[in-house]
């Protein structure tokens, strides 16, 4: 999978997290219109404003614990990525690089950033990819990718208009603004005193804006245009400076300009932007009891009589850019009006119900569905086939087995027979690439194999214990099952018949129908035979009442080992006498104090440069080493500076060039660790030993 597929692959699993987020925050506006609508009058105006800050954090946050209190449970949503598996038909490879080592260039070169260790480890979109050139593979596009290539059009589209509305409305505001005389600004301070507003709100006249508005992200200012200033009274002026020290107050500018973010990366959705209006209009009115409950009962009418006022000078302001502003369209000035002429202090106040329904609805919306309920209900819900079965001997079709001894080999091979497009003998950062991050990593304590397990696919893949020559072996069975949407290289999964596997597959071994349960299974083409590669590949298929349960590929129980491979085993890890693991002590007592001590931008672990012997580490312990000329040593393999071409490939024979053709790479079969000889002129100018941070936590 070359730079653009993967990028395509991850890009699609974004934007479908982000339609799922935004399926949700739907369902969560609806939720929100009713319970205004039924509680219109019980509620205070702090209490209808608060439920858009929740719709907001339900936009905002990436991950949300997981309840089966959840109101998602009912709709069986969640925000993880939909599954992407039917856009790659083979193995997808996405190593995912050690920060620094891979991107360090030579002395005299230019070189690039690194990436914090944080940020490696949790982000698994920070890979840089590197192509499979032992395998063929295929990839093709799905109408997911083109969505999710004009959903990133829509939000750099958005994100350019927002930038240039807000450039140019600063750059109107500062050519045409002018600092007000002293008796406004006492008016405004005397205002801040009454509202408790500490902060310097700098008052300005200009002729940007249509209305008063508050005006900036992090430095706010207070605008007023000239016709403003000189058509009301000071009373009148108090009242826009109260509303406006409100808006300060609740953070609204603040609040708006996440919202406005949302609003970009959901652009495609017509209920958000309806929810931003309605939430500016709850806004304006929770500002207006903010300021009246600082106002004298008799001159809360005259309050009114300011917004009428300023309904007639004041137009309909760019809403993409940092303001809060004394605004209201006709449609909403009868809302404004009614409430004011009713204002009662309390109807601003915190009250206990609110905060119930606020904290209930919260606990509700602000969590996602069960997934250990809807696998629950996965394994206990039997799939069904759409198609109708006719009973049929099999004996011509089937060979019973009543002793292994009689099993027959079938057709399976190591390059073909896979489920979700993943190989028995794959490793971790091959099914790393293709189906995920696992949700859960536990180990069997029998056999001890790493298990990583996938409930949104009901998958579960197994890998080979680490043995004392090797690092952990590749995937040894994959398991799928319930309503899996995985299928197997055939286009078999979970739910088809017993005709479907007839038909793919020949030479097959299966058990008598007893109670309408039986195992059909087809054995590798090596079933019986001694291999040189010790592959014994068998796709075992569970069926009841001749549909398919359970799938699962094996090996039988056998290591295939390194093939004809020769992967990077334990004692590869090293490079002269520095090896993977070494500590910074054992370094110092071999080459003294290091010329040079830096620390790894964004990650914080230290790098010692030895300019004497053309060391460069990062440890401690050591987790990647860099040697170039003068350095003397060899690798294991007896590769050293200075090596050419041909005796790299002939001692690593599974190194293949990355995409700049100027590097020979050799990953362990776990792909935990990798090797990287730089060629100049075709020799060997310097060597890179990495441990991949990503996939070691695993």
């Amino acid at each position: 999978m070359n730079v653009i597929e993967l990028f395509m692959t991850w890009l699609t699993a974004l934007f479908q997290w982000f339609l799922t987020t935004s399926i949700m925050a739907s369902l969560l506006v609806i939720m929100i219109l009713l319970i205004k609508w039924v509680f219109k009058k019980q509620l205070s105006l702090r209490i209808h404003y608060f439920l858009w800050i929740i719709l907001l954090l339900r936009l905002i946050l990436p991950f949300a614990p997981e309840s089966s209190f959840s109101i998602f449970n009912i709709f069986a949503l969640n925000v993880n990525p939909m599954p992407m598996s039917s856009d790659v038909e083979s193995r997808s490879v996405s190593l995912h690089n050690a920060p620094g080592i891979l991107t360090q260039d030579l002395p005299g070169e230019s070189s690039k950033p690194v990436a914090g260790k944080d940020e490696v480890i949790h982000n698994p979109h920070a890979t840089e990819p590197f192509p499979d050139f032992a395998a063929g593979h295929t990839w093709r596009a799905s109408i997911w990718n083109y969505v999710a290539v004009l959903w990133i059009l829509g939000i750099t589209v958005l994100l350019i208009y927002m930038i240039r509305m807000n450039v140019l409305f600063k750059k109107k505001v500062v050519k045409n603004s002018k600092i007000v005389e002293s008796s406004l600004s006492s008016i405004l301070e005397r205002c801040k005193i009454t509202m408790g507003v500490k902060a310097t709100i700098p008052l300005l006249i200009t002729n940007a804006v249509s209305g008063p508005t508050l005006y900036g992200l992090f430095r706010p200012k207070l605008l007023l245009p000239k016709r403003t200033i000189e058509t009301l009274r000071d009373d009148e002026l108090e009242h826009i400076f109260l509303h406006e020290l409100a808006h300060y107050r609740r953070k609204d500018i603040e609040f708006n300009a996440l919202f406005i973010c949302m609003l970009v990366i959901h652009w495609f959705n017509p209920v958000i932007w309806y929810a931003y209006c309605r939430m500016r209009q709850d806004q304006e009115l929770a500002c207006d009891g903010l300021a009246l409950s600082h106002i004298n009962q008799s001159n809360i009418a005259s309050y009114g009589h300011t917004i009428l006022r300023l309904v007639e000078m004041n137009s309909t302001m760019n809403r993409f850019t940092s303001i809060a502003h004394f605004s209201s369209n006709k449609t909403q000035l009868k809302k404004r009006i009614l409430m004011i002429k009713y204002f009662d202090k309390k109807k601003y106040r915190w009250s206990l119900p609110g905060v119930l329904l606020i904290a209930l609805l919260g606990g509700c919306v602000l969590t996602n569905a069960n997934s250990s309920a809807e696998q629950t209900d996965i394994e206990s819900e039997p799939p069904k086939s759409s198609i109708e079965i006719q009973e049929q001997t099999d004996k011509d079709d089937i060979h019973f087995v009543i002793d292994t001894k009689d099993e027959i080999p079938g057709s399976l091979t190591k390059e073909t027979a896979t489920i979700g497009n993943v190989h028995l003998g794959d490793t971790k950062q091959n099914v790393y690439g293709i189906l995920g991050e696992p949700a859960k990593v536990s180990s069997d304590s029998n056999t001890g194999e790493d298990i990583w397990h996938y409930p949104k696919q009901a998958a579960t893949v197994y890998f080979y214990k680490e043995s004392p020559d090797f690092p952990v072996r590749g995937v040894s069975r994959i398991l799928i099952e319930g309503k899996s949407n995985l299928k197997t290289d055939k286009e078999l999964g979970v739910g088809d018949s017993l005709d479907h596997i007839k038909n793919a597959f020949t030479n097959i071994n299966g058990t008598p129908d007893k109670n309408g349960v039986r195992t059909i299974w087809i054995n590798g083409e090596n079933r019986g035979s001694e291999s040189a590669n010790r592959y014994y590949p068998t796709m075992i298929f569970e069926l009841s009442s001749n549909i398919v349960q359970k799938i699962e590929l094996t090996n039988q129980g056998v290591n295939p080992g390194p093939y004809d491979q020769k992967p990077l085993s334990y004692n590869d890890l090293k490079i002269g006498d520095i090896q993977i693991g070494d500590t910074s002590d054992s370094l110092m007592e071999r080459y003294g104090d290091p010329s040079k001590k830096t620390t790894v931008h964004g990650i914080g672990d230290p790098e010692w440069i030895f300019e004497k012997y053309g060391i460069t580490v990062f440890l401690d312990p050591v987790w990647a080493i860099r040697v170039t000329n003068p350095f003397s040593g060899s690798t294991p393999r007896g590769i050293r500076i200075g090596s050419t071409e041909d005796e790299v490939k002939k001692a690593y024979p599974d190194s293949f060039p990355d995409s700049d053709f100027n590097r020979l790479v050799q990953n362990s079969t776990d792909g935990v660790y990798q090797l990287v000889f730089v060629l100049k002129n075709r020799a060997v100018s310097a060597i890179f030993l990495q441990k991949d941070l990503q996939l070691s936590k695993f």
